[in-house]
C-alpha cells in the first residue's frame, strides 16, 4: 500500500489527510517538475536517473550516457540503486503529465515527406505555436516541427515515424588488387 492510497482512504475521515495530500502533491511537483529521466547505457546497469533540465540540456543525445556522468554524486555510480519515482497514475492524479521524447530541441535529423527523399533538418519551434513537438494524450511523441536545411528554408510538422536521428555518412576506402590470369 502506498502513501497516496493510505491518504485516499483517510481522506474520507480527516481534513488533516487532505492537507497532507496537498503537501505531498506540492513535493511531487517541486521534485519531479521540470526534470528529465535518462537511462545509463552500460549493459549491466540500464538504471534510470533524474537530471535537472539544465543538466539534461548539455547531454549529447548522439553519444551514450552513463551513471558516472551524472552531476548528482548520490546517483553517479552504477552500484547505486535506481532512483525511486511515483507510479504514473500519481502524476496524473496531481495534474502532471509524463512526456516521452527521444530528440531534444535543435537535434539534427533526417525527415521524410511523401514524394520527397529523406532530407537533413533541424528540430525547431513552430513560429506560430512556439512548440517543437506534439504529444498524444498519453505523452507519447506524435510529431516534430522541423526546418529543412538548404534554400529555400522550409518548415513543417513531420510524424515521428518519418524522422530519424541524423548519422553522417562515413566512407571506407579500400584498395582492390585486380589479378589477371
Amino acid at each position: 500500500m502506498t502513501v497516496v492510497s493510505i491518504l485516499e482512504q483517510q481522506r474520507l475521515f480527516s481534513p488533516l489527510a487532505v492537507k497532507m495530500e496537498e503537501k505531498i502533491m506540492n513535493l511531487i511537483i517541486k521534485y519531479y517538475g521540470d526534470k528529465v529521466w535518462i537511462q545509463c547505457e552500460f549493459e549491466n546497469c540500464l538504471k534510470w536517473r533524474i537530471l535537472s533540465s539544465e543538466d539534461a540540456s548539455v547531454v549529447d543525445s548522439n553519444k551514450p550516457w552513463y551513471c558516472n556522468m551524472n552531476p548528482n554524486s548520490s546517483f553517479s555510480s552504477c552500484s547505486v540503486a535506481e532512483e525511486r519515482y511515483p507510479e504514473e497514475s500519481a502524476f496524473h492524479k496531481y495534474g502532471l503529465k509524463l512526456v516521452y521524447s527521444q530528440l531534444p530541441l535543435g537535434s539534427l535529423v533526417l525527415s521524410k515527406m511523401s514524394g520527397w527523399p529523406s532530407w537533413p533538418s533541424i528540430l525547431c519551434p513552430d513560429p506560430y505555436t512556439g512548440e517543437y513537438v506534439n504529444y498524444d494524450e498519453d505523452g507519447d511523441v506524435e510529431g516534430y516541427h522541423t526546418e529543412f536545411l538548404g534554400n529555400p528554408h522550409t518548415r513543417t510538422w513531420i510524424a515521428v515515424r518519418h524522422i530519424e536521428s541524423y548519422q553522417p555518412m562515413t566512407f571506407t576506402w579500400i584498395s582492390l588488387d585486380l589479378c589477371v590470369t
